[in-house]
């Protein structure tokens, strides 16, 4: 709870983890009830409020590095998901107020969705990494019910501009 009070960055957490807090009884609290390792994100809305979101499994995870990667960008997909649903149901009408991406953010947001990162986004575009995360800020920027660049895929997805 601590690290999702001060970072919006996934936890992936397991036995060790809570080891390493000096929080063992814990983790034999959340393994007696069935769970053994998990992702847990925290979320914030263009209101300033928190959501904690959490994904929990009753055996460990992999320990593959790619394969982790891939799973932690993938529950952060969905969350995204998730807020953005939340916030059609909060504010209907905010999809009236989004402005129109530029052919480069919207490249940028679907290469994003096939999972690149922006340092490949940087040389699919012929610039650096840095000139990829300047479109997705933008984007994200342009709609001010997003925080992250996941949930402004989920908007494009949603408003049909990418698939």
């Amino acid at each position: 709870m601590k690290h999702s009070f001060s970072s919006s960055l996934p936890l992936v957490w397991n036995k060790g983890r809570y080891a390493r807090a000096k929080a063992s009884d814990l983790w034999d609290n959340a393994r007696a009830s069935g769970f053994d390792s998990g992702v847990a994100i925290s979320l914030r809305d263009h209101l300033g409020n928190g959501y904690k979101v959490g994904f929990s499994r009753d055996q460990p995870l992999t320990t593959d590095s790619r394969e982790l990667s891939r799973l932690v960008a993938d529950a952060q997909l969905l969350d995204a998901f998730a807020q953005s649903a939340m916030m059609r149901i909060w504010n209907p009408g905010a999809d009236a107020n989004l402005s129109k991406l530029t052919a480069k953010e919207l490249g940028c947001l679907s290469w994003t969705l096939e999972g690149k990162t922006a340092w490949e986004l940087g040389c699919m575009l012929g610039s650096a990494e840095r000139t990829a995360n300047f479109h997705l800020g933008n984007a994200i920027q342009k709609w001010t019910v997003t925080d992250n660049k996941h949930s402004a895929v989920i908007n494009a997805m949603r408003m049909g501009l990418i698939r």
